[in-house]
């Protein structure tokens, strides 16, 4: 069985292994406001 990035990021947290914040973007302002959630 293979698993996606992010599926296999949420199987880890759901055993409460940390990964880190990913947030998909498909757009500039998408991105600006991402990057503001995540502090940079």
């Amino acid at each position: 069985m293979l698993l996606l990035e992010h599926e296999s990021k949420a199987l880890l947290e759901k055993y409460g292994i940390k990964t880190a914040t990913c947030i998909f973007c498909e757009t500039e302002e998408e991105a600006v406001r991402a990057a503001r959630k995540l502090s940079f």
